[in-house]
């Protein structure tokens, strides 16, 4: 995207950018993978000793735990180059999902699960 005169910016930070789920990918304020479906994250839910709740993607037919390169391509040069305006602008609460596993990350100094999860 940086070849075709697009800044990129990547942001862990929930509240501000008012996520959906984890992960919330957005181009130009929007989110580009659609509605929101979750299942237990096993990661997640090591790292802060709770249940956690992450964002599952689907994509011609299968769901995925990380989004597909292709899915993202797709998506991403759909929402610059497309005619979608699907912004959320109401009022915003963190998702109960996301709430919980900031609170016990917190409680939880320096734990990693070793993958790339979230």
């Amino acid at each position: 995207m940086q070849l075709a005169g697009f800044d990129i910016e990547y942001n862990k930070i929930a509240e501000r950018f008012r996520f959906l789920s984890s992960p919330t990918i957005r181009v130009n304020g929007q989110d580009i993978c659609g509605f929101v479906k979750e299942n237990r994250c096993g990661c997640c839910s090591e790292i802060n000793g709770a249940d956690v709740d992450c964002r599952v993607f689907e994509y011609n037919g299968e769901s995925y735990e990380v989004p597909p390169n292709e899915m993202l391509a797709e998506a991403i040069l759909k929402t610059i180059f497309g005619t979608t305006s699907d912004c959320y602008c109401g009022d915003y609460k963190l998702p109960d999902n996301l709430k919980t596993f900031y609170e016990g990350k917190a409680s939880k100094s320096a734990y990693s699960c070793g993958s790339n999860c979230c």
